[in-house]
């Protein structure tokens, strides 16, 4: 059997009031009990609202589906999806985490 291979979501919130990392992880974990998928929140820029959810591939769509639609008065949409992280961190820089940046010397 094949391992499941990894996909990367970027996701924007819209609140009517800034979610904190730990509301926006609830939220998450909310979409992924009800249908039982595996979402695992990586990046979250509170004062943006935007972050970077990992998937397994095979489930990438009913993620789309479960994030577009209205969850505790709140929307989620996803801006845009690939296999890799750094692809994303290039696309979207405000969700690079600057810690993790190497020195290249």
């Amino acid at each position: 059997m094949r391992t499941a291979r990894r996909r990367y979501l970027v996701f924007r919130i819209h609140s009517g009031a800034t979610l904190s990392r730990k509301d926006a992880s609830e939220l998450l974990k909310e979409v992924s009990q009800n249908e039982a998928l595996s979402i695992t929140l990586l990046v979250y820029v509170p004062n943006i609202m935007e972050g970077i959810i990992r998937c397994d591939h095979r489930d990438i769509e009913k993620v789309r589906q479960m994030l577009g639609g209205p969850l505790k008065g709140n929307v989620i949409t996803t801006l845009r999806a690939s296999g890799t992280i750094k692809t994303l961190r290039n696309a979207f820089p405000e969700l690079s985490d600057s810690r993790k940046k190497r020195n290249k010397s």
